[in-house]
């Protein structure tokens, strides 16, 4: 009998790699029939492929990995318009499905449905677009590349774990820059970048959650509820940017923008209901046990 992935550290997170791919490989029939959350489940494969290869690059083919995160940045890009167009129109439809009739005025259902099945329409095309290229036909050449078992050969699971820390404290370091960040796009951007950096570090405790037995379950059970929080604040304040244009386009047409700014206060509501909830899902990432079994 083999090793088991708790023994072999690098085999899990080659076999974590490797499983990206089957996703980003296998959706892609899935993608072209516009199914629904099929474009969401590919971006979220490749973040998760391309995390893993920047996390764990020092003990990799470093070229390699690095040119499978360019690659996969340039997919994930092109399919970027599609997934936003889907939550912000839902998010944006069901907020004014709550209100009450008396306060709609105007087409606004109407504008709403027609720019963002439009935006669809367009994105649709270039993710469809992006998987004729041959740049998305070339990545499994390119995960075949890095190397995991020649360039990891002695390198045991101290090596791995500690990728893993390094990754966790890079979202405390991001957190903080948030925390002192002033109000407006600047902690918009720096709470995004917290964002990022925690998705990083759930998808590498994914990885090697094997090493970590129960505490490594909960820091990932940790850092999928920052990322819950985050999200929810970050879709707020892309429907409040999708909200002043499609303002901007009503008064154009002579239109009451009444709705609009209610729509508008209701996102508010929600991006400040977000950051109120925010220091306990942080708390709860810094507890230290969730975290020892990363330490080297």
């Amino acid at each position: 009998m083999g090793p088991s992935r708790g023994d072999d550290p690098w085999r899990a997170v080659e076999e974590y790699a490797h499983a990206q791919l089957r996703v980003i490989t296998e959706l892609a029939d899935s993608v072209r029939d516009d199914e629904p959350d099929a474009v969401h489940r590919l971006r979220v494969a490749c973040r998760r492929l391309r995390a893993t290869s920047h996390t764990f690059r020092t003990y990799v083919d470093v070229g390699a990995a690095d040119r499978l995160a360019r690659e996969l940045r340039w997919f994930a890009g092109r399919l970027a318009p599609a997934r936003d167009a889907e939550v912000t129109g839902v998010r944006l439809r069901a907020s004014l499905a709550s209100l009450p009739p008396g306060l709609v005025i105007g087409p606004v259902a109407d504008r709403i449905g027609e720019t963002f099945a439009a935006q669809a329409r367009s994105a649709h095309g270039r993710a469809i677009a992006a998987l004729d290229h041959p740049r998305y036909a070339a990545l499994p050449a390119l995960v075949g590349e890095i190397g995991w078992p020649a360039r990891a050969g002695g390198v045991g699971g101290d090596a791995v774990r500690g990728c893993a820390y390094q990754a966790v404290r890079r979202v405390d370091r991001r957190l903080a820059a948030a925390s002192v960040a002033p109000p407006g796009g600047a902690r918009t951007t720096a709470l995004h970048d917290a964002r990022k950096a925690g998705k990083r570090a759930r998808y590498a405790a994914e990885a090697i959650r094997d090493l970590g037995g129960d505490d490594a379950g909960r820091l990932v059970e940790s850092l999928e509820r920052l990322q819950d929080v985050l999200g929810t604040y970050n879709d707020a304040v892309n429907a409040q940017r999708a909200l002043d244009d499609l303002l901007s386009s009503a008064e154009s047409a002579s239109e009451s923008g009444f709705t609009y700014g209610l729509l508008y206060a209701h996102e508010q509501a929600a991006a400040d209901d977000a950051l109120a909830v925010l220091p306990a899902a942080e708390r709860d990432f810094e507890r230290e046990p969730l975290r020892c079994w990363l330490v080297p």
